[in-house]
């Protein structure tokens, strides 16, 4: 039996009005119907900040006023909501980062499913607010702070760096809470990068994370390389990570794959999971989106969990697929268009 299905906006949702008319900062709401549903409560003012650029895009597109980017500087609010994050230091991060953008004794909520982990995110929100105070429904739960004098932060405190000894290459890594090659390189991209030795440019790294790959194939073979990531703090990390190994590229926003440009071969590890929610739909799109841009001759090289329906979608977009290597874990494909 699956999971019992929470709904953490239906649960802050009837308690918003409690904030009164002072002008409410949201952060990272799941997506634009959620982004509805708490409007249509909502007595006061709402802004929106998304680290994600699909949501951004929707709520931009339903006219409301929202916002992108690894940081925001509050935008006038008198009181923060964040929802919380698959990773317990992106919502640490968040959590400061709102609290120093609000005056002091702002209301502060946190909310979230209870099997995404909200029970044991309390501490986190007490150590940037005071006075809290829980409340559970939905299989979710709200808790409700107000915000304690004297909390500042800046985007560079979070920052890290890792250095990446790989294949005869040394790299300076970049990184944030919550990206993707945080603090290490993962067993995947460690197979694709032993299987899949040169590329030829111009090349993609499909849901960048912090930039590993794109900067591997960038020192290894001395190219340019573009990156895209759905994450604005993947987006950050990336470009520091280029200008850390001075490496000559760019990095940018994107759903899945950029608007534009012409590429010959797209690199990617692509993330399966939205929030705790297994998805395949970035995986399905890149196929499906690399079969119908890439020219003659251009290759989509992936690697997945081998648990995951790749040669199917592969074969359905590109006709044929190779498998380059299986550990038992992952799998390296190559598909040519």
């Amino acid at each position: 039996m699956p999971p019992p299905k929470a709904d953490p906006v239906a649960l802050c949702a009837r308690r918003l009005n409690e904030l009164g008319d002072a002008p409410l900062l949201v952060v990272d709401v799941p997506g634009a119907d959620e982004a509805e549903r708490l409007t249509a409560g909502r007595v006061g003012p709402l802004h929106w900040f998304c680290t994600h650029w699909p949501t951004f895009r929707a709520l931009q597109e339903r006219g409301h006023s929202a916002s992108f980017g690894p940081w925001t500087e509050g935008q006038g609010a008198g009181a923060g909501l964040v929802f919380l994050s698959k990773a317990r230091e992106r919502t640490r991060m968040m959590l400061t980062m709102v609290a120093s953008a609000l005056p002091p004794g702002a209301p502060l909520w946190l909310v979230g499913a209870r099997r995404a982990g909200i029970d044991s995110a309390a501490p986190d929100l007490d150590v940037v607010a005071e006075a809290l105070h829980g409340q559970s429904g939905r299989h979710a739960r709200l808790w409700m702070a107000r915000v304690r004098p004297g909390v500042t932060a800046c985007l560079d405190e979070f920052e890290e760096e890792w250095a990446l000894q790989h294949g005869g290459q040394a790299l300076r890594i970049a990184t944030f809470p919550g990206v993707f090659s945080h603090r290490r390189l993962d067993d995947g991209t460690a197979l694709l990068l032993d299987t899949v030795r040169s590329v030829d440019p111009p090349l993609l790294d499909v849901g960048c994370g912090a930039g590993v790959i794109g900067a591997w194939y960038g020192t290894r073979q001395g190219i340019p390389v573009h990156l895209v990531d759905a994450d604005a703090l993947a987006v950050e990390a990336g470009r520091r990570t280029l200008t850390l190994n001075g490496i000559d590229g760019d990095v940018g926003a994107a759903d899945v794959l950029p608007e534009k440009g012409d590429f010959r071969t797209l690199v990617s590890n692509p993330p399966f999971h939205h929030g705790v929610e297994t998805d395949h739909r970035v995986t399905e799109t890149l196929i499906d989106g690399a079969a119908r841009r890439l020219p003659p001759g251009g290759s989509l090289n992936l690697v997945c969990n081998r648990f995951l329906p790749v040669p199917r979608l592969l074969d359905v977009a590109f006709g044929a697929h190779e498998v380059l290597a299986d550990d038992g874990r992952y799998r390296v494909y190559r598909a040519l268009r």
